[in-house]
Order: C-alpha cells, then sequence, then structure tokens
C-alpha cells in the first residue's frame, strides 16, 4: 500500500517514471526550524499546552475530587477504571472519524465536549453527573493522537519527529503545572469548585486557539488533492 491513501500505481510505477506527476499531492517538507517561525506551530502549542494544563489536573486529582463530591475512595476508584475503559473505544472512534473530517474542527469540538462535560461538576452530585463527566472527559485524550495527526498534515513528515518533540518541551508545562496549581487552590479553599471552572476556561481558550486552525488545514488539504485522469 503506498502511504495516506495514494494510489499504488501513482506512488510507484514499476515500468518507469510516476504516470501523471504533475498530479502528484504535495506533502509539505517543513524543517523544524522553519515550523518554530510559523503561526501554525505557536496556536497549536497554546491550544496543547491548555488543554494538557486541564486534562492532567484530572487524572492527577480525580479521586479527590469524586471524594470531594461525596464518593469514598472505592467508589471514587471505579470510576476512575471506568475513566481508562471509556477512553479505549473513543480512541478508535475519533482516529475513523479523523480520515473523513477537517482534523482541527474535530479537535476543537472534543475541547467543547471537555467543558460540557465540566459543567455538571459545578453543580450536582449526583452520581450520574460524575458518570457523566469521566465519559465525556475521556474525549480529551483520545483527541491528542489526532492533534499529531493535524501536526503532521502541517509540516509533513521530514522533521516530525523534532518538531513534536520541540513541542513536547514548551505543552509539557501544562501538565506540570496544572496540578499543582489545582492543589494549591484546593489546599486554601477546600474545594475544587474555582479548578473546574479554570478548567473550563482553559478548555475553551484551547477550542479557539485550533478553531483559527480550521481554515489553514482545510485550504492546504486542497491543495493536495489529486486530481484523477
Amino acid at each position: 500500500m503506498a502511504p495516506d491513501g495514494r494510489p499504488l500505481e501513482a506512488a510507484r510505477n514499476v515500468d518507469g517514471p510516476p504516470k501523471n506527476p504533475e498530479h502528484q499531492p504535495e506533502e509539505p517538507e517543513v524543517t523544524a526550524r522553519q515550523a518554530l517561525g510559523t503561526a501554525v506551530f505557536w496556536l497549536l502549542i497554546l491550544a496543547m499546552t491548555a488543554r494538557s494544563a486541564a486534562f492532567t489536573t484530572v487524572t492527577t486529582h480525580f479521586i479527590p475530587m469524586m471524594v470531594w463530591k461525596g464518593l469514598s475512595q472505592n467508589e471514587a476508584s471505579v470510576l476512575l477504571a471506568g475513566f481508562a475503559i471509556f477512553n479505549l473505544p473513543i480512541h478508535f472512534l475519533l482516529g475513523w472519524i479523523a480520515d473523513f473530517v477537517n482534523k482541527p474542527k474535530l479537535i476543537a469540538s472534543c475541547m467543547l465536549l471537555g467543558v460540557i462535560a465540566v459543567l455538571p461538576m459545578l453543580w450536582s452530585r449526583s452520581i450520574w453527573a460524575l458518570w457523566f463527566f469521566t465519559a465525556l472527559y475521556s474525549v480529551l485524550d483520545a483527541s491528542m493522537p489526532i492533534t499529531w495527526a493535524a501536526v503532521g498534515d502541517f509540516f509533513g513528515r521530514k522533521s516530525f519527529g523534532t518538531i513534536r518533540g520541540n513541542m513536547n518541551l514548551f505543552y509539557t508545562w501544562g501538565s506540570v503545572l496544572g496540578p499543582v496549581a489545582a492543589g494549591a487552590v484546593y489546599d486554601r479553599t477546600e474545594s475544587y469548585d474555582a479548578v473546574f471552572w479554570g478548567m473550563a476556561i482553559l478548555l475553551i481558550i484551547a477550542a479557539t486557539l485550533t478553531a483559527v486552525l480550521i481554515k489553514p488545514w482545510s485550504d492546504m488539504r486542497k491543495r493536495m488533492i489529486v486530481t484523477e485522469i
């Protein structure tokens, strides 16, 4: 199979040069240094940093959050297991959907679903609200591979590893600072209300920054369409 769904006869012709070479898709070949100078690179980093802060805060504080909502530690651990169980099929589902839709639009939608998941945690202590949050918030983790696929779409495969490493250097700070800030807020207020509001705001910011990339991604993909003759 040729990469990225390209027809095999167009990608490799054993009898000679590729047929209709003028119609071959032009995959980006952006170097790591060039990527650092693009707005796309920094918009992705800012969005990923906000998302990582919101998501890692939950994975770090999940059981204390559920205990604060009135569950025992054993009951909270059941929800934590459910969080992992929901995560697996959603990874496969989102990956399949991403092959057919605008990736930044899908990622932004996942961020907004995270906001919706948080809302019941602000106003309800019912078990359905806790399960609703657990199931829907797992979308954030499942959307991360789509983000890396979008990075590949924007910058190509030539320097993908270096570009990804450079991004990790920046957005990982969201994972570091988010849980620490949440713990400090709880220590002073004995409440996670402000933390949940902060998570919702971070996800709205992440969704907005990602939405800015919807049109650039669409324009780029249009340029790469192969017209078959």
